[in-house]
């Protein structure tokens, strides 16, 4: 029971490490449960999809067999599987694949979508369309068939039959960016005697990607844009921006130590701007690395000294390392730009408060809330206030506000579980860090908490 108890525990604290980016971690813990739990399909998926981010293919490809030798029938696994070695190069054994997953669940949308696409990369443009008509007899309403199938039709140079699968697609899922894109182009192919079209290359292809890709972002729904820029992001001419986008879309969705990662690897290959400085600096500062932090925001601050954003996450940094002179000029700089931003002075209120200066509390929270009362450094002030006065009941309704809208607070998520620790709350404490631990697994209060926690 004991060995079920930890290997489960290795499993799902992998699980967490994994979708926050950290793969190194992930691996720790997944290698952990395999070694528990020998015969644990899920795990060995879990890091065999780990070795197919990173690249190392061969390593991935063998667990991928391990996985199908325990699941034989499971669609997903088939699906990552085909889709991994087409990626590699192995593309022979990866449309085997593909069709096995297909011939198992005939409904079942993945494997075949994969495959004709695989189709439209290579221009089998027949191959791929017969897989998608086939697909709509099992599965007539799944709209990425139509969409697909427009834009083969398009390159085809027919353009009303492309029409005809876009209106479709738009049918099913009015926003659906592409298939927007895509019946715009064909009518004015069809407008232009389809001279345009007659010229269309792959590049095109990929640019009209990158674009709905964008528009997608634009449009805050920034899962769908991060599964499109992740096949992007590897394409010749497209790299730099969906690399770009894809680092500024993990941050918005708040996976941090993702962010993290492909923007700094973006830093190594591309000339960097101002903009992934400050989303470098941010998602460091948001996982508790506040040195990193520091470097990568001066970055950008020596780009413009007058970037408020920056000047602002500069100013928490410093503040969260003690350097408080040099924080609260940041702050000050920040709002002389602009008077109407609550942050600076919630992180005002918070140094007036550790010097016990009650009149300059009170008035640095008063104009906060007078530019934005809901704003989440509010209820983060007032929840640190709350654990220094005792008051363990105040400060998690207050951190419990500030997480429900920066869900990934580092800090935010250490004083929850502090406080639900002195409320007994074991449950929930061991949450809190261990939410806390994924943004930062190398944090020692959350490493000792969870170990102490893990021995009682």
């Amino acid at each position: 029971m004991a060995d079920e108890r930890a290997y489960a525990q290795y499993y799902h604290t992998g699980v967490d490490l994994y979708a926050a980016g950290h793969y190194d971690e992930a691996l720790i813990h997944f290698k952990k449960t395999v070694l528990l739990q020998p015969d644990f399909p899920d795990a060995y998926f879990k890091i065999a999809c780990i070795y197919s981010e990173l690249k190392l293919y061969p390593d991935a490809f063998s667990l991928y067999e391990k996985v199908v030798g325990l699941l034989p029938n499971d669609l997903e696994i088939l699906w990552m599987y085909g889709k991994t070695l087409l990626k590699a190069g192995e593309e022979k054994k990866g449309v085997k694949i593909l069709k096995k997953g297909m011939k198992l669940n005939r409904r079942d949308p993945r494997c075949r979508l994969e495959l004709a696409r695989y189709y439209v990369h290579i221009e089998q443009w027949q191959k791929a369309q017969a897989l998608l008509e086939n697909g709509l007899k099992w599965n007539p309403g799944c709209a990425p068939y139509y969409s697909l199938a427009g834009d083969i039709s398009r390159k085809r140079k027919k353009y009303a039959k492309a029409q005809e699968y876009f209106e479709k697609c738009l049918e099913l899922e009015p926003d659906n960016e592409f298939a927007r894109r895509g019946f715009n182009a064909a009518m004015r192919a069809v407008a232009n005697g389809g001279e345009k079209d007659s010229a269309h290359q792959p590049e095109e292809s990929g640019r009209e990607e990158m674009l709905g890709a964008a528009a997608l972002y634009a449009n805050g729904e920034y899962d769908k844009a991060i599964v499109r820029l992740l096949d992007l992001k590897d394409q010749s001419g497209l790299d730099r921006e969906a690399s770009m986008l894809l680092g500024l879309a993990f941050a918005r969705k708040g996976l941090y130590k993702r962010a993290h990662d492909v923007l700094l690897a973006f830093t190594e290959v591309h000339s960097p701007d101002i903009l992934v400085w400050y989303n470098l600096g941010l998602a460091a500062s948001r996982m508790g690395r506040y040195e990193d932090a520091i470097d990568y925001l001066a970055e950008a601050l020596e780009m413009d000294e007058d970037f408020e954003e920056a000047l602002i996450e500069m100013g928490i940094a410093c503040q969260m390392i003690g350097e408080i002179p040099h924080a609260q000029r940041y702050f000050l700089h920040a709002l002389k730009i602009n008077k109407n931003d609550a942050r600076p002075y919630a992180y005002l209120a918070r140094m007036a408060f550790d010097r016990d200066d009650k009149a300059r509390v009170d008035e640095f929270l008063r104009r906060a809330k007078k530019c934005d009362p809901g704003h989440p450094s509010i209820s983060f002030f007032e929840g640190c206030a709350a654990m220094v006065e005792g008051d363990f009941h105040a400060a998690v309704e207050k951190l419990d506000a500030c997480l429900l809208q920066t869900p990934d607070h580092f800090e935010a998520l250490k004083l929850l579980g502090r406080a639900q620790l002195e409320l007994h709350d074991l449950e929930g404490g061991l949450q809190s860090y261990k939410s806390a631990s994924s943004l930062n697994p190398s944090d020692p209060e959350c490493r000792q908490v969870l170990q102490e926690l893990a021995g009682g």
